[in-house]
């Protein structure tokens, strides 16, 4: 058996946790049955490691991660699923893996799930987890995220889990026309405005989604993690 799934079984999510989520996610204004079904189905404590959360968690907080990374709150993640109006024939790309939460809960909504992540041991860890869940429609690269995907595809939809000072310009470029990028732009070191981006034929157009904490992302590859 994997440390992984050991893990999993101490840490089982509670139904009283489950649902206290999605009492959270409806008072927060999802009310989408798609995606409410989504977070029942694949709870966040799955993804995370007993050593690191103690207690309950809760569905507007940040849960810590390994490398120094933390897993968006649940919140945050369903309004931005929300604004990214996922196709069951799109091909999406995800800027950080993490802990593969949010992509295997994307990887439910789209064709093909493409997703980069700079720690080699955060990206080892998610493909367990998105094995065990039976997820075969993600790809994972270690990568530049900044850079985005290595092969230069396009996508109908980015979204990009650390921040960023200004607009993605190289995402932007994978981005097809009449597709949907999100990014946290950083207004100081802790809080980002998640930013919405549409392609559009006669230009970019952009919207701001919310407000919310978020780790600044990090260039390159890290080299011993």
């Amino acid at each position: 058996m994997s440390d992984w799934l050991k893990d999993r079984k101490s840490t089982i999510a509670s139904q009283e946790e489950v649902m206290a989520l999605l009492l959270a996610l409806r008072a927060g204004g999802i009310t989408e049955h798609a995606l409410l079904d989504l977070f029942e189905k694949y709870p966040r404590r799955l993804f995370l490691n007993a050593a690191q959360v103690h207690g309950k968690l809760r569905p507007d907080s940040f849960a810590p991660i390994p490398c120094g990374q933390i897993q968006t709150s649940p919140l945050i993640i369903a309004h931005i699923l929300r604004a990214l109006d996922v196709m069951n024939n799109h091909k999406v790309l995800e800027v950080g893996t993490g802990s593969g939460f949010q992509t295997v809960l994307l990887s439910c909504l789209c064709e093909k799930l493409y997703t980069i992540e700079r720690y080699r041991s955060l990206q080892a860890e998610a493909e367990i987890r998105f094995k065990s869940t039976r997820r075969n429609n993600i790809i994972s690269e270690i990568g530049d995220g900044e850079s985005g995907w290595p092969q230069k595809l396009t996508f109908d939809r980015i979204v990009l889990n650390a921040g960023l000072q200004d607009a993605p310009t190289i995402l932007l470029e994978q981005l097809k026309t009449g597709g949907i990028l999100i990014a946290p732009i950083m207004e100081d070191k802790i809080w980002a405005n998640i930013v919405v981006y549409e392609k559009t034929h006669s230009g970019l157009q952009q919207q701001q989604l919310l407000r919310a904490r978020f780790l600044p992302l990090i260039s390159g590859i890290a080299l011993n993690l």
